[in-house]
C-alpha cells in the first residue's frame, strides 16, 4: 500500500543534498522520486533530448499526473537539468507547489554558513506551504530518527560486505530506494526484519559464490542492473550509489550547535558528488571502499549526458586502476537494460 493510499501527506525530492528532515519536522513523508522507465515522449516535447534521463523519466510521471498526489516538491541547483526542471515542473504541476534549494558548491564552513541561511528559507517555505510550525525540538527529533536509519542502513552495508548476512545486492536497492520513500520509523522497521532474515539466511551457509563486485555512478536506482549481474553468477557486495551507500553517508548532524547550522555542515560533508569544488574526495573514498571490500570488480554505471560525471570520468577510472581493480564502465538511459548490456556484463564477469 502505498503512502498516498494510506492517507499519508507526503512531498517529493530528487537530489541527495536535500535535508529531508526539515520535511519530516513538517509533518511530511519525504518521498524520494524515481521516474518511468518508459517514454510517452511527453517528456521530450518539453526538454531538450539531449538531457538528464533521470530528469526526463521524473517529468514524465508528473506530466502523467502520477506525482499529484505529492503535497508539495523539493528541487535543488545540483544540476542544470534538475534546475530547468523546476522551471518547466510550475507549469506541468501547478497545484503542486515547489521549492529550489540553492546548495552551496564548497563543504567548508563559509558553504555551511550559506547553506545554513538557504535552509531557513527552505523552512520558512515548508511552514507556510504545510501550514505548520517547525521548531527546533521537531527539528532535533527527525535529525535523530534518520541519524539513526542511517547508521542501520551503513550496518546493513557493514554486514553484506563481510558476508556475515546474505542478501543480494539486488534486495539493498530496493531497501535503500524504500527507506527514502517511507517515514523513517516504518524503514527503520523494515530494514532490521530484513537484516534479521538475512543473517538467518547467512546461517545456512548457502550464500551465493562468484565474483565479488562493487556497483558505483550517480542516479542508479534500478535493482534490475545488480539482479542482472546476480542471474550471471556475480554477488554485488557494496555500492556508491547515490540512491544507494551516499544517502547513508551523511554524518549524524551535531547535536550542541543550531539544527539548521547542524544539517548545512552534515550535508556538505557527505560523500560528494562531481559538482562539489571537493569531488576529488568522492574518488579517493571510493578506492578506501575497494580496499576495505576487496571486490574483484566495479561496475561504475553513468546516466548519459551528466557532465559533471562524464568530466570526472578519466579521473576516477585512473583512480580505479591504481587501485588494481577491473573496472566496466556502462553509460545508461534510465531504461532497465538491453541486450548490448547483457553481453558486455557477460563479457566483463568471463575476464574475473
Amino acid at each position: 500500500m502505498t503512502l498516498e493510499q494510506e492517507g499519508i501527506a507526503s512531498a517529493g525530492w530528487f537530489c541527495g543534498y536535500t535535508p529531508i528532515e526539515i520535511l519530516d519536522a513538517a509533518g511530511m513523508a519525504p518521498v524520494r522520486i524515481t521516474g518511468e522507465r518508459a517514454s510517452s515522449g511527453v517528456a521530450d516535447s518539453l526538454m531538450h533530448t539531449n538531457i538528464c534521463p533521470y530528469v526526463k523519466a521524473c517529468l514524465e510521471s508528473a506530466a502523467g499526473g502520477k506525482l499529484d498526489f505529492l503535497k508539495g516538491a523539493v528541487f535543488t541547483n545540483g544540476c542544470d537539468a534538475q534546475r530547468r526542471f523546476y522551471d518547466i515542473w510550475r507549469s506541468v504541476v501547478p497545484d503542486v507547489p515547489a521549492f529550489l534549494l540553492a546548495v552551496p558548491r564548497r563543504g567548508d564552513d563559509a558553504g555551511a554558513l550559506a547553506f545554513a541561511a538557504r535552509l531557513a528559507e527552505f523552512k520558512d517555505w515548508a511552514e507556510e506551504t504545510f501550514e505548520t510550525q517547525i521548531t527546533d525540538d521537531k527539528l532535533r527529533e527527525s535529525i535523530r530518527a534518520y541519524a539513526k536509519l542511517r547508521k542501520a542502513l551503513a550496518g546493513m552495508d557493514d554486514a553484506r560486505e563481510s558476508g556475515e548476512i546474505d542478501m543480494p545486492g539486488s534486495r539493498a536497492m530496493e531497501i535503500y530506494l524504500e527507506a527514502q520513500k517511507t517515514p523513517p520509523g516504518a524503514a527503520l522497521d523494515m530494514l532490521e526484519k530484513e537484516i534479521a532474515a538475512a543473517k538467518a539466511r547467512a546461517a545456512t551457509g548457502n550464500a551465493a559464490k562468484g565474483p565479488r563486485l562493487l556497483l558505483a555512478g550517480n542516479m542508479t536506482d534500478d535493482p534490475e542492473l545488480a539482479r542482472m549481474f546476480e542471474s550471471y553468477g556475480a554477488t554485488v557486495v557494496s555500492d556508491a550509489l547515490c540512491a544507494g551507500s551516499r544517502f547513508s553517508s551523511t554524518a549524524p548532524p551535531d547535536p550542541d550547535i543550531p539544527p539548521l547550522k547542524a544539517l548545512a555542515r552534515a550535508y556538505l560533508r557527505k560523500s560528494p558528488c562531481p559538482r562539489m569544488v571537493d569531488a576529488d574526495d568522492y574518488a579517493s573514498r571510493l578506492v578506501r571502499k575497494i580496499e576495505a571490500t576487496k571486490p574483484d570488480g566495479v561496475v561504475f554505471h553513468i546516466l548519459k549526458f551528466c557532465d559533471a560525471h562524464l568530466y570526472d570520468m578519466p579521473f576516477i577510472r585512473d583512480a580505479l586502476r591504481s587501485a588494481g581493480v577491473r573496472t566496466l564502465i556502462i553509460e545508461g538511459d534510465y531504461t532497465s537494460g538491453s541486450g548490448q548490456l547483457a553481453t558486455r556484463a557477460q563479457a566483463f564477469l568471463e575476464t574475473i
